[in-house]
């Protein structure tokens, strides 16, 4: 709820509070769940400081449980974390290590999100395309898995690589799609 309405300090709050009540601090899927998930809320409002250690917790126990998915998702916070404490090469060989394990389990919206970062890494260490192959990959899959809000960020980040690229013709078009998207999220 917190996420979809753009409530990050309260989503945050309230997955603090649970994480701290849970007794014993048993490492259950979904206690590893609310990790990833409170890393995620930590990671939007800059705490970086918070994050680590939550998604740190949440992949040591997806790896002990063998959950690939569970790590995936927390090496995707964690290349995240690296990415904006400018740790560019860390960042890199975290967010394909989620993006292969995401292919491994055949996750759409996981293999999207590590190509979203992956393109974003890209762009800002200016390597050749600046991601632009990587963010139109995850576009597409956006697209399919129906994440309207992913899909507005990553047409906001392809414009930017286009831009980078020298094609701002079609940056202009991923801007136009990005806000006519936007535009119509029901956010309130």
């Amino acid at each position: 709820f917190g996420s979809v309405r753009g409530r990050f300090a309260g989503g945050g709050r309230v997955l603090e509070e649970g994480l701290e009540r849970d007794s014993g601090n048993a490492l259950t899927p979904a206690r590893g769940k609310a990790l990833v998930r409170a890393g995620a809320f930590a990671i939007t409002m800059g705490d970086y400081a918070l994050a680590l250690p939550h998604l740190g917790e949440s992949l040591a126990f997806s790896q002990a449980a063998g959950d690939r998915k569970g790590q995936a998702r927390a090496l995707a916070g964690l290349g995240v974390v690296a990415m904006w404490q400018s740790r560019f090469e860390e960042a890199l060989r975290i967010g394909q290590e989620s993006l292969e394990l995401s292919r491994e389990i055949g996750e759409p919206r996981g293999i999207a999100v590590a190509l979203h970062n992956l393109g974003t890494i890209e762009w800002a260490l200016k390597l050749p395309d600046s991601g632009r192959a990587r963010l139109e990959a995850a576009l597409q899959l956006f697209r399919e898995t129906g994440d309207q809000g992913s899909e507005a960020l990553c047409l906001a980040g392809l414009a930017s690589s286009l831009v980078r690229t020298g094609d701002p013709a079609s940056a202009l078009v991923r801007l136009r799609e990005c806000l006519a998207l936007v535009q119509g999220l029901e956010l309130a």
